[in-house]
Formats: C-alpha cells, structure tokens, sequence
C-alpha cells in the first residue's frame, strides 16, 4: 500500500485501484492489461465515445505515466461507472468478462469497508461529544452550587431549581432537547453559553446583586446570543 499527500493505491484481488479524496478508480493501462488488449484500443475507445464517459464522471485525461523504449506511456483514471462503461463497450471475452466480475467485487468490497469506516468514526464522534458534554454538565453544576446557595440566602425558594432552569435556556438557546444529543458545533454554541453564564453569576455575586436581577441578566444576555447564534429562544 502505497499513499502521498491524497491519494493512495491499493490492492485488492490483485487489482491495482487508486483512491483520490476517497474515491476509488482504477488505470485504464490496469483495464487494457486485464482485457489482454492494446492500451491503444481503450483510448480509442474512450476517445470515441467521450460524452458517454463525461456523464459518468469528469471526462477522462490521459496524462504521461512513464517512457519507455517506444515512446512515452499514457493512463487515464476511471472511476467505477466509466470502468463498467468501458467493459460494456468491450467486446465479451473471457477476459473482460471475469475483469467485470472481480471489478464488481473489488469496488463493493471498498464500499463496504469504506462504510464501515464511516460508522465507526461516526460512533467514536458520538462517544466524544457525550463525555465533552458530560464535562460540561459537571463543570456548569459545580459553578451554579454557589449562586444556588446565593439565592437561598435571599429568600429563594427555587434555588433547588437553578441548575435545571438555567440547562433547559441554555439547550434552548444552542437548539438541543440535550447536551448529549449536541453534535461539536452545538457543544462549542453551548460551552459558550455556559460561560456567558458564569460570567454573569460571578460578577453579580460580586456586586451582591439580587438574584433576580442576577437572572433577568443571564434571561437578556442568552437572548442576544441566541439571536447571535441563530438560536430558539425568544
């Protein structure tokens, strides 16, 4: 396996196939030495019936891959639809019609891993944002316990509530029914929001604001974010 800056080259059933950003394709000197044919005849081929290969993909270009004794060497890529059109557009020998069978296989085994990966990166993502909101969560608690206290000592009687009330704005401000639904951007919207939150709490409770204020301060300042952010909350 061989790979520089975006492109890699792989193996697969011995077939040589060249992955760019991802996508797969495959040389047409690799097709032409499979059919057992002249590479001459598949630029004919594609030359030929160019349109055809230009609605299945970018139109091919045939770029200089080495020199040789004969003169210099030439290879365009295909991707899997313009190989399949090329095989369609081949005359039905043996050896085109196992190279359309193993292409099949090769190309759906690609997918399938090519799949697979995206699971799996898409699952490792969840795992990260539910522990980066777990984090967030515990943070924001431990800072609200002060001004719960705070609120208490003024005669709250919601002070129990704080925590809660104040997560349910903040979701509704980032556009989540929960902090572990939040997808990365959501949780950068929502560590944001916590701390123009915390910011609030703790220079009011510095200035021994009323906790109502304190609040109505947060209410406002969520708001303006929220209409920042493009956010729900009204």
């Amino acid at each position: 396996m061989k790979k520089q800056d975006n492109k890699l080259t792989v193996f697969a059933d011995e077939i040589k196939i060249i992955q760019i950003n991802g996508k797969p394709y495959v040389s047409t000197q690799e097709l032409a030495k499979r059919m057992e044919i002249e590479h001459k005849a598949v630029v004919n081929s594609i030359n030929k019936h160019a349109d055809y290969f230009q609605e299945h993909g970018v139109s091919p270009v045939f770029k200089i891959r080495a020199k040789s004794k004969t003169g210099q060497e030439k290879e365009a890529l295909l991707s899997e639809d313009q190989a399949y059109l090329l095989l369609t557009l081949s005359r039905n020998t043996d050896q085109a019609v196992k190279l359309k069978s193993d292409l099949i296989k090769v190309f759906s085994i690609l997918r399938q891993k090519h799949e697979l990966f995206v699971e799996k990166h898409a699952k490792l993502e969840y795992q990260q944002n539910r522990e980066i909101g777990k984090l967030h969560r515990r943070n924001l608690m431990d800072e609200l316990k002060p001004f719960a206290e705070y609120a208490k000592s003024q005669g709250s009687k919601g002070f129990a509530f704080i925590y809660i009330n104040i997560t349910k704005l903040i979701n509704s401000v980032c556009g989540v029914k929960s902090i572990d639904e939040a997808d990365e951007q959501q949780l950068a919207k929502i560590s944001t929001a916590h701390d123009i939150t915390l910011k609030i709490v703790q220079q009011g409770m510095k200035d021994n604001t009323s906790y109502k204020t304190i609040k109505t301060l947060i209410n406002a300042e969520l708001k303006q974010y929220s209409v920042l952010i493009g956010g729900n909350c009204g």
